[in-house]
Order: C-alpha cells, then sequence, then structure tokens
C-alpha cells in the first residue's frame, strides 16, 4: 500500500521516470501480517488481564462470605444444614456412581 501511494506521488509530481518499469511491491502486506501478530498478543494480554479480573472478583466475593458467615453466628445452622446436604445426603449418589464405574472397569 505503501509503494502505491508513492507511485501515485510520483505521478502527481511528474517524478518518475518513465524509462524505470513499474512495479507495485505490495509491502503493506508484509506489515499487515506482523500487525495482526502484534494485535493478536495484545489481545491475548487483554483477555488475560480481564480473566484474571474477573477471578480477583470471585475470589474478593468468596472471603467476603466467608468472613459474613464468621462474624454472624445466626448463619451457622445454615451452613451446617448446607455442609449436611451436600457431603452426607450425596453419599448414595457417589456410591452408585463408584459401583457403575467399578462394573465398567471389571467388564474392559
Amino acid at each position: 500500500m505503501g509503494n502505491i501511494i508513492y507511485f501515485f506521488a510520483e505521478l502527481i509530481f511528474e517524478k518518475h521516470d518513465p524509462g524505470r518499469p513499474i512495479v507495485i511491491v505490495d509491502e503493506f502486506y508484509q506489515a499487515r501480517k506482523e500487525f495482526e501478530m502484534i494485535e493478536g498478543i495484545g489481545e491475548k494480554s487483554i483477555s488475560g488481564v480481564e480473566h484474571l479480573g474477573k477471578f480477583g472478583q470471585f475470589t474478593a466475593s468468596s472471603f467476603r462470605a466467608i468472613l459474613r458467615t464468621c462474624i454472624y453466628p445466626k448463619s451457622y445452622p445454615l451452613v451446617l444444614n448446607q455442609m449436611n446436604i451436600i457431603g452426607v445426603k450425596s453419599v448414595p449418589v457417589v456410591m452408585a456412581t463408584g459401583a457403575f464405574v467399578g462394573m465398567i472397569l471389571a467388564i474392559q
């Protein structure tokens, strides 16, 4: 693209040598490829920083919830109830899954 513009500038200002062959080499294509590579690195960097920020927000909200639970004793029964439901009452599901995985492994 740069050579094309340079060529037209030569024609406008009459600096083009008529004996010289007109060869338009598109150096812009090479520069564009390099720019796209740098642009890709920039996009990935910005995306990584964005994901890191979202992870930081998640971590901060988790710690706030943990501290809030520790500070307010009214929430202890709620936490214990959730621990019971998630932990103890899920044992049958874990046992069934383990049994089926064991059967599949025994067949193989």
